[in-house]
C-alpha cells in the first residue's frame, strides 16, 4: 500500500479508547482484561502519524428520493438531510492519499429517463474542497424515486477506466422501486438479473469492488434488501445511519488506516474509564472461541451489563497462512463468533458491538513462527464509553 500523508498532533483520548480509526490497527500486544474502576487516565500524546490508504478510488452513490424527504428518527432533520451532514463530515476527516473519486446522485423525476446517474462530482482525483463544494450543491429536497438497480447499471461505465480498488459508498433508505423495462447496460451475458444484489455481484465479479451501504431504512423489507447487497463478498457491508451519528469508528479501515509512533506523558485521577480485554487467539482456520478464554469474555460481558452506556469495538485478524480474500472472511467470521457470544450470553444489543476485520493486517509478530502466527490469530477488544 501506498504511504504518502505525514501529520503532526496533540491527541488527547481515554485509554479505553484509543483514537479514532485507530481501534484494531495498531501492532502492539494487547493487556490482560482489566476493569479500570479506580482511575482514569488522561494521556498526552505527541504522535507522528502516517495515513495508509486502503483503497485506491471510492464513489459515493446518493439516494435522493422522495422517501429520503421522511423524518429521520428525532433528529429533527429528514434522512436526506442527516445523509448529506454525515458525508460532508466524513470529507473533512479523510486525509489526501491520492485516491479517485466521484459523487454521483440517483431518483428519476421523469418518466423518460436519460441517465442512470447525475454526476455532482465526476470520477477524477480526489480534492477535498472540491469535494465538499459538491456535496454542498446535493438537493436539498427529496423527489423521484428510487431505482437501484438503474444506479448499480450506471456505475459500469464510470468502474470501466479505474485501475485498483474501488470502495462504493452506497446512501439510500432501501426503498426501491423495480425496473421492469428493458435498460441498457454492459455488465455480459446475465444483465437480464435485476435485482439489486444481482447487479452488484456481477460488478464485484468483473471489477475488484466493495459495496458499503449506508443505511438509514426503516423497515424489514428495505432492511434485507440492503442486507442482500452487502452480502455479495467479504468486503462489503451495511452501515447503519445512526451508527455513523455517534460512533465513527465503524467506518474504520474503509479507505485508510493510520500508523503511528506515540510519545506519551500519562495523568491519573480517580474515576471508573471502562475495560481493557486481552487479545482472544484462535487454532489454525478456525473461528471457534477456545474455553480458555470463557474468563476473558465473562468479565467484558459482565462490564457491559454493568455500564449500558458503554460499548465495544472488536477487531478481527489473521496470520498471513491463507490468500488475501480468504483471511478477511475468516477474520470476519472470528469477529462474529465473539460477537455472538457476547450477545447470546450476555444479551448485549448489536448496537453495542462495533465489528471490524482486517484479515493479516497489523501482525504483533512475525508470520514466519508457529508462535507468532498464533499471536496474530487474534480478536483485540476495546471498550469504549460516549
Amino acid at each position: 500500500m501506498q504511504q504518502e500523508t505525514m501529520m503532526k498532533r496533540k491527541a488527547f483520548v481515554w485509554t479505553t479508547v484509543l483514537g479514532m480509526l485507530l481501534v484494531g490497527l495498531m501492532a502492539t500486544p494487547a493487556p490482560a482484561a482489566e476493569v479500570l474502576t479506580q482511575t482514569e487516565t488522561i494521556t498526552w500524546y505527541d504522535v507522528e502519524v502516517e495515513a495508509v490508504k486502503t483503497a485506491d478510488n471510492f464513489i459515493v452513490l446518493f439516494n435522493t428520493a422522495k422517501t429520503m424527504g421522511r423524518p429521520y428518527q428525532n433528529t429533527g432533520m429528514s434522512h436526506l438531510e442527516a445523509a448529506r451532514d454525515i458525508l460532508q463530515e466524513r470529507n473533512q476527516m479523510l486525509p489526501n492519499l491520492s485516491y479517485n473519486a466521484g459523487l454521483y446522485t440517483f431518483a428519476p423525476t421523469t418518466v423518460i429517463y436519460t441517465e442512470p446517474l447525475k454526476a455532482s462530482y465526476p470520477m477524477q482525483p480526489y480534492n477535498k474542497e472540491a469535494f465538499a463544494n459538491a456535496i454542498a450543491q446535493l438537493p436539498t429536497e427529496a423527489g423521484g424515486t428510487t431505482e437501484i438497480q438503474r444506479a448499480l447499471l450506471g456505475l459500469e461505465p464510470v468502474l470501466k477506466d479505474l485501475s485498483g480498488k474501488t470502495i462504493i459508498f452506497l446512501f439510500t433508505d432501501g426503498v426501491n422501486t423495480e425496473v421492469s423495462a428493458p435498460t441498457q447496460g454492459s455488465l455480459g451475458p446475465n444483465e437480464s438479473a435485476r435485482t439489486p444484489r444481482d447487479l452488484a455481484s456481477q460488478l464485484a465479479l468483473k471489477y475488484d469492488v466493495c459495496f458499503h451501504v449506508i443505511s438509514s431504512a426503516t423497515g424489514k423489507v428495505e432492511q434485507d434488501l440492503l442486507r442482500t447487497v452487502a452480502s455479495i463478498n467479504d468486503c462489503s457491508r451495511v452501515v447503519p445511519m445512526e451508527a455513523l451519528l455517534g460512533k465513527p469508528e465503524y467506518m474504520a479501515g474503509s479507505l485508510f488506516v493510520l500508523e503511528e509512533k506515540v510519545f506519551e506523558i500519562m495523568e491519573t485521577r480517580q474515576k471508573v474509564v471502562g475495560f481493557e480485554m486481552d487479545n482472544v487467539r484462535f487454532d489454525f482456520n478456525s473461528a471457534a472461541i477456545k474455553p480458555e478464554y470463557n474468563d476473558e469474555l465473562q468479565a467484558l460481558g459482565t462490564f457491559l451489563q454493568e455500564h449500558p452506556q458503554a460499548y465495544v469495538i472488536l477487531s478481527g485478524f489473521t496470520d498471513a497462512s491463507g490468500s488475501p480474500g480468504y483471511n478477511l472472511q475468516l477474520s470476519r467470521r472470528r469477529v462474529q463468533s465473539v460477537s455472538d457470544y457476547l450477545r447470546s450470553n450476555f444479551k448485549i444489543a448489536e448496537d453495542r458491538i462495533v465489528p471490524l476485520w482486517y484479515g493479516d493486517l497489523a501482525p504483533v509478530a512475525p508470520n514466519d513462527t508457529e508462535e507468532g502466527r498464533s499471536e496474530n490469530r487474534r480478536v483485540a477488544g476495546v471498550v469504549a464509553t460516549p
